[in-house]
């Protein structure tokens, strides 16, 4: 199963790129009542793996379960969470935001990440597609412009559901509705 959401890059902020990318990881490291750990040993004691992440026009989470009933229904129970209860606990944001920074600090002394930043800036000027993260960007991010971006980017008239497997439509269907449900219309 994969949720997609109007909520890439090209949504950010116009004084705050990076904040769909920060949004869209933390989304997963703790959401509902579990902490990110709880998230994890959940998914594995299912067998299931979460996923996703964020490009320039959308963010995804994906879900890869068994068809057992049982697991799936408790897989697809954390996903819903994921999407629409994530937790965004300070510690976390801190360190995530912080790996961030060090990751870009690092790829701008990459020749070919300077190249693409500046042609992606050259090709597409003020448009939200030539916007990129700094290190100014990044470091002015708080939490509340996560929450803020999830409350405004994760609803369900901008989410496109794809579910494949060893289900009925009917089955399909029902699992869609309840996944979108959970969220603002």
């Amino acid at each position: 199963m994969q949720i997609d959401f109007a909520a890439g890059a090209a949504h950010d902020p116009i004084d705050k790129p990076g904040v769909a990318q920060l949004t869209r990881g933390l989304m997963d490291l703790g959401a509902g009542d579990m902490d990110e750990s709880e998230v994890a040993m959940k998914l594995a004691d299912l067998g299931a793996r979460l996923g996703g992440g964020a490009d320039t026009d959308r963010s995804t989470v994906s879900l890869r379960t068994l068809a057992d009933p049982d697991k799936r229904t408790a897989a697809f129970a954390i996903m819903r969470a994921v999407i629409s209860e994530p937790r965004f606990p300070e510690a976390v944001f801190e360190r995530e935001r912080a790996r961030s920074l060090a990751a870009l600090r690092e790829s701008l002394t990459r020749p070919e990440t300077i190249v693409s930043r500046a042609f992606w800036a050259g090709v597409y000027g003020d448009h939200p597609y030539g916007r990129q993260p700094s290190v100014e960007s990044l470091a002015a991010i708080g939490i509340g412009d996560l929450r803020d971006f999830h409350a405004a980017s994760y609803v369900a008239r901008s989410a496109v559901v794809t579910i494949v497997g060893a289900l009925s439509r009917a089955e399909a269907e029902g699992l869609a509705l309840q996944l979108t449900d959970g969220l603002p219309a």
